[in-house]
């Protein structure tokens, strides 16, 4: 059975976009684990942590690295840094593996081994669990490359930019999972319906340092917002997290160059505008 191929439009999604009710908290809000962050790449976890807030979700859990506890405080003391029930988790963004310890690599695999959706990025990416349902690997083309090296396929970079929409369906299929390779064409393989989400022709601009962390903390939260969420929708949320980030980066871009910090703002600014209109 051969994959088919969609592109996804924003309209079709916002449903997922839901305001809080007077009954709301919250925890009723969604409640996101993150793990990420290192001391070289500190800022990743602030980055998923800010975009994440973004959304309007209720609670997040920040269950990384410890040393990391005083900067992220000073940026968001909404923070909470006890362990707790959470909705789901956001691993790996930020962390290296040559700067892995066993606390990290345990804390992580803890996360996978629940049957919560996780959001896997950056230095998780080799720990995700094949044929686990409710995970969605994050990789750019460097990343994706080594992880199909390290799965017996030889590859590079290279190859997966000159032909990116077989790389991403073959590491679906071989990882038996759903994949999301980040790009100026960004696509998301989902081997369960044999189907390519592909958003095209992506804000240049966007190629900046931190845009992955944001983007996979849009997706995090949103996330976690839905209860009881399955493979589908899982996929679905993902996707308007790409179109929702590629929308702000377009929006900022009229003004010139940016920073993924920008996007934050943008991004919180086009979700209230997306539930007032689906509420008219």
């Amino acid at each position: 059975m051969s994959w088919q191929i969609v592109e996804p439009q924003l309209k079709g999604l916002v449903h997922f976009l839901q305001p809080p009710k007077a009954s709301d908290n919250k925890y009723t809000r969604g409640v996101l684990g993150v793990i990420a962050g290192s001391d070289d790449f500190p800022g990743a976890a602030i980055l998923n942590i800010e975009s994440a807030l973004h959304t309007g979700l209720g609670l997040i859990r920040y269950l990384g690295d410890s040393k990391l506890a005083t900067k992220i405080i000073k940026s968001r003391p909404e923070v909470v840094f006890a362990e707790g029930s959470v909705d789901g988790f956001l691993v790996g963004s930020g962390i290296i593996n040559s700067a892995r310890n066993s606390e990290s690599i345990s804390k992580i695999v803890a996360a996978l081994n629940t049957n919560l959706p996780v959001i896997v990025d950056a230095g998780a990416l080799d720990l995700a669990i094949p044929g686990r349902k409710l995970q969605l690997l994050t990789p750019h083309s460097g990343e994706l490359a080594k992880l199909l090296t390290n799965l017996g396929v030889n590859c590079t970079s290279t190859d997966v930019l000159s032909n990116p929409l077989k790389y991403v369906e073959f590491a679906s299929e071989k990882l038996n999972t759903a994949v999301l390779l980040k790009g100026n064409t960004t696509y998301v393989a989902d081997c369960l319906s044999r189907t390519v989400f592909v958003v095209k022709n992506i804000e240049p601009r966007l190629a900046t340092a931190g845009s992955g962390d944001v983007l996979a903390g849009v997706i995090a939260g949103l996330m976690v917002q839905q209860k009881n969420i399955t493979q589908s929708e899982f996929v679905s949320i993902a996707i308007l997290g790409i179109l929702l980030h590629a929308a702000a980066a377009k929006e900022l871009a009229v003004e010139g160059p940016f920073a993924a910090l920008e996007l934050v703002s943008v991004i919180a600014k086009l979700i209230a505008k997306l539930v007032n209109v689906q509420g008219k």
